[in-house]
């Protein structure tokens, strides 16, 4: 239970969230002359965490399918990492991921993209995005990037894929 008080001192506020007794301790607070101004239940969902997880994944796999030529597994990841994506970013806002849950499931690789300030969830993702193919292209070509052919890229590309087990990534 997620308890919000009005002129509350910092220790008041520590001691109901750890405490077990949050109700309990509000309820004491309201007979000392603090004002209860809204109580919710705050439901964290490691479920929602780890969607960025699967985000992370579609955009990578995504490129991989695009330099080997798989038009179909590309256009597939990208909407499937977009609608991961989006949840992740809404409920991130929502404050439904602890931090806890968070250290445990996002890839680092995309915590610099979310600390961007914007609240527009199709920026971010976009960022993200950006961050994730760059990474990708690089796994692919690395610093060899003008010295591979195409072929050498798209069979790079296909092993990249086949060893990050993107076929098993299901949309649903």
């Amino acid at each position: 239970m997620v308890v919000i008080l009005r002129r509350a001192r910092a220790a008041d506020l520590n001691l109901i969230v750890s405490s077990g007794m949050a109700f309990a301790v509000a309820v004491r607070m309201l007979q000392i002359g603090l004002v209860l101004l809204t109580a919710s239940v705050a439901t964290a969902s490691p479920e929602k965490a780890k969607l960025a997880r699967l985000m992370w994944s579609a955009f990578k796999c995504g490129t991989y399918a695009e330099i080997s030529g798989q038009r179909d597994e590309q256009v597939r990841f990208f909407q499937l990492a977009l609608k991961a994506g989006r949840e992740f970013i809404d409920a991130l806002k929502a404050k439904e991921i602890t931090e806890q849950e968070y250290q445990d499931n996002v890839p680092l690789s995309i915590t610099p993209s979310l600390r961007g300030g914007d609240s527009n969830t199709d920026v971010v993702l976009g960022r993200i995005f950006e961050s994730i193919t760059n990474e990708a292209f690089e796994d692919v070509a690395g610093l060899q990037n003008d010295l591979m052919d195409d072929r050498a890229k798209r069979r790079k590309a296909q092993t990249k894929y086949l060893e990050a087990n993107c076929a098993v990534i299901c949309t649903d």
